[in-house]
């Protein structure tokens, strides 16, 4: 619960934030997402024994925001990823993307790191980052020589804040693709496989097996509370709010409490099993007054109840 301080009309949030990420259940204790535009086609992943099978939409993974699905778990401090691509797929662009993956959040414009296999451009393989959020991505050069090309592994590593990627053709022998790169990252961080077909509106297939990982790797804990509040928590001068959040990811309906005291109780709820993430509070405000707002995210059994 919060409560903030504010000078002039504000709305003060009252909701326990467990994190900025969400997600899907994905098989087996991994998170799957796809990460992307609205308007892109949503992904998927699955995991018969040791293949794993992902489809992934997007115009990239590149530029300022990436678009893609990603299978992912959480890392703790230092660890590798490390697989072998056993398949590209079909489509219609050459830099189509898969491989291995850490990035800081599940944003699009997330600062990360990856080693993939591409659909034959820049030599077959490369390894890419984005330092900080929303900025720009790069490479490390014009990618491996001689050109690879599935089935073929890769390996990615980090190390403090240093991230190296690796690729080998037997799973044994390991060459370091480029150099060293720093990309500072805030605990837990994600870490997992990634697909785009590096073509908006289109999905492709890359297969993948022989995933293993070193370090401590958690099966991400799920979101279960609303969060990402509009108004945010201590916001200043908002006359007649349109209350919007991010849902708990069990969530199917929200319950809505208003007031102006941090102790909202039944007699406070403005909207009861509201089926979207957002309300609009018809009645203005008063200036100079603090008020409270709560969101009860409903799982689809219609009796648990997340505050």
């Amino acid at each position: 619960m919060y409560k903030n301080t504010v000078c002039v009309l504000s709305a003060v949030l009252l909701l326990a934030l467990a994190g900025s990420t969400s997600g899907q259940f994905g098989p087996e204790g991994w998170w799957s997402e796809t990460i992307a535009v609205a308007s892109d086609p949503a992904g998927s992943a699955t995991i018969d024994g040791d293949t794993y099978t992902i489809t992934g939409d997007g115009h990239d993974i590149w530029d300022a925001a990436d678009d893609f699905h990603y299978l992912y778990k959480e890392l703790v401090g230092d660890g590798s990823m490390t697989c072998r691509v056993v398949d590209n797929g079909t489509g219609s662009n050459n830099w189509a993307k898969g491989g291995v993956m850490i990035r800081d959040n599940n944003t699009r414009g997330s600062a990360d790191a990856y080693m993939v296999i591409t659909g034959s451009e820049g030599n077959g393989a490369g390894f890419q980052w984005r330092d900080t959020q929303g900025a720009s991505a790069a490479w490390g050069g014009s990618g491996p020589s001689p050109a690879v090309a599935p089935p073929y592994w890769v390996r990615l590593e980090r190390q403090g804040d240093a991230f190296r990627g690796f690729l080998s053709p037997d799973g044994s022998d390991w060459t370091q693709l480029d150099s060293d790169h720093t990309v500072v990252m805030e605990d837990p961080v994600l870490i997992g496989l990634c697909v785009t077909s590096h073509a908006a509106g289109e999905l492709r297939t890359f297969v993948f097996d022989n995933v293993s990982w070193t370090g401590d790797i958690r099966d991400r804990a799920p979101q279960l509370q609303a969060f990402e509040p509009q108004p945010a928590d201590g916001a200043g001068g908002v006359l007649t709010p349109l209350f919007q959040w991010t849902p708990g990811e069990t969530a199917m309906f929200h319950n809505v409490y208003f007031g102006d005291s941090p102790d909202l109780t039944e007699a406070h709820r403005v909207a009861s099993m509201q089926p979207f993430a957002l309300y609009f509070h018809i009645q203005p405000l008063v200036a100079g007054n603090t008020y409270y707002w709560r969101i009860d995210e409903i799982e689809s059994d219609m009796v648990t109840i997340h505050t």
